[in-house]
């Protein structure tokens, strides 16, 4: 018998086992647990317990774990060593680090597959509208950054024809820009979701009134709209600030969008396709006089100042000034004297009899910077501007008496419902529908700090430019009626 241990017994573990001194001293420097019982030695039994719990060792049970098996010091079985709790801190770091990297690729590639799906669904847009949101997008980025805070999406809703008429549709709108903004808006952020929520905006804003309107449209009372009532709103709602070359466009989208809203094969329009055909009508609108504003002002070098001062009339003054000026062959441009301006102020304006022939002669030899007795374009908007400020002028004490008397509560500003009540008692309460609307445009245009209320300043101007307005709409009405320019 060879006892266990022995040097003897290892040489004889060695032989049989066809192993290296290495690899046998490897074995052998195991714990005792880790090695396979004898078939010869009996099963170990289970330590005793002792009365409080804890095991009690007994000759029978297995000796305590060598400290190397928990990562332990040879002093403290039960602690780490400090590195070895560095290792595993290291290791968890890089596990962390790698199921990040994992993520952040799959939320690239999802971006990218998205990026790949707008660009598609982009390129399949009509040429005209795709160039229209991007001209919107770049004009509206003004520094250039390729992101768009809310100031700059505003603008750039306004250069795609999305405009804010009342002060509940600016508020809401508003709002939304906050919104879209929170993340980085792009120009495809700002094409699939900031210009389709603007639209769903304005849309539900907007549905009461339009069923008034189609109400009011609708002459047969049929639930629906033939031709000759939709050629109805086109006169009567877009119009208005274009000249012959703005006019002629308006009219051909006028006619391909009724074209889309008509029910199929029918020939007439529902509810659904009107407020298609008022929404789709009045962003194209919007962007063809800006369109024409914009090729006016490059013509003639009217500057942003002057441009300000005749917000929303500077394509109708000049169809205006076109029509009544001559063609000056030595200055290559046309003007007008004063006869001609004459007739322009007395066919559309309402302050033309209001100013004494002196003002008006002061006024005009003040404009003709050259002294060759005409204006041209840019000089007559001058006039027409200082003109309105002699009016301003002389009938501030009357304006500030009546603006006193509705101001009840001594604020300095009247609300929406103390400008209607005003502008009744001074006769210039609209007529019709469309006096109405021209009256809710020129409210909301005039209020520039968007409060909803009007300072003295800004009512003098509301005044001023909504007896100017209802008539020139009247007569622009009347000479397209009659077949003129």
């Amino acid at each position: 018998a060879v006892a266990l241990g022995s040097p003897t017994a290892n040489a004889t573990c060695l032989a049989l086992a066809g192993s290296s001194p290495n690899a046998a001293s490897n074995q052998l420097a195991l714990p005792i647990s880790t090695r396979a019982p004898s078939r010869s030695t009996p099963p170990a039994r289970s330590p005793a317990r002792s009365p409080r719990g804890t095991f009690r060792r007994d000759a029978t049970s297995h000796p305590p774990p060598s400290p190397r098996q928990f990562g332990g010091s040879q002093g403290d079985s039960t602690v780490e060593s400090p590195n070895t709790a560095a290792a595993k801190k290291t290791a968890y770091a890089r596990i962390q680090m790698i199921n990040a990297l994992h993520r952040m690729r799959k939320r690239q590639g999802r971006m990218e597959r998205l990026l790949r799906i707008r660009r598609r669904e982009f390129d399949a847009k009509p040429e005209e509208e795709k160039e229209a949101l991007r001209q919107a997008f770049r004009k509206g980025d003004a520094l250039g950054t390729g992101i768009l805070n809310s100031k700059s999406l505003r603008s750039a809703f306004e250069l795609c024809g999305i405009d804010a008429r009342t002060d509940v549709e600016k508020r809401e709108l508003k709002i939304l820009c906050d919104e879209v903004t929170v993340v980085d808006t792009d120009f495809f952020l700002f094409v699939f979701d900031a210009v389709p929520r603007a639209r769903q905006l304005l849309k539900r804003l907007r549905r009461h009134p339009l069923q008034q309107d189609f109400a009011f449209y609708d002459k047969d009372k049929s639930g629906t709209l033939d031709n000759e009532e939709c050629v109805a709103i086109l006169n009567k709602m877009y119009t208005w600030n274009l000249d012959s070359v703005g006019l002629e466009r308006m009219t051909a989208e006028f006619s391909k969008l009724i074209g889309k809203c008509e029910v199929a094969g029918a020939g007439y329009v529902d509810f659904d396709g009107f407020e298609f055909l008022v929404t789709e009508a009045n962003e194209k609108y919007n962007m063809i006089v800006q369109d024409r504003e914009q090729a006016i002002r490059s013509q003639h070098g009217v500057t942003d100042a002057v441009a300000e001062q005749h917000w929303d009339e500077l394509c109708f003054l000049w169809q205006t000034f076109q029509r009544e000026a001559s063609f000056d062959r030595a200055l290559g441009e046309p003007r007008a004297d004063p006869d001609a301006v004459a007739r322009i102020l007395d066919d559309f304006f309402c302050f033309s009899h209001e100013v004494g022939g002196q003002h008006f002669q002061e006024v005009f030899e003040e404009t003709d910077e050259q002294g060759t007795g005409t204006v041209s374009f840019v000089g007559f908007l001058t006039f027409v501007h200082k003109l309105r400020e002699v009016v301003r002028i002389m009938s501030k004490d009357f304006l500030r008496t009546l603006f006193n008397k509705f101001d009840r509560d001594h604020s300095g500003f009247l609300d929406i419902n103390e400008v209607t009540a005003l502008v009744s008692e001074m006769g210039l309460l609209p007529q019709c529908r469309e006096d109405q609307w021209i009256l809710r445009r020129l409210l909301s245009q005039v209020d520039k700090d968007n409060t909803g209320d009007v300072d003295f300043e800004e009512f003098q101007i509301f005044v001023q430019r909504i007896g100017e307005r209802i008539k020139a709409v009247r007569s622009c009405r009347e000479r397209r009626g009659a077949g003129g320019a």
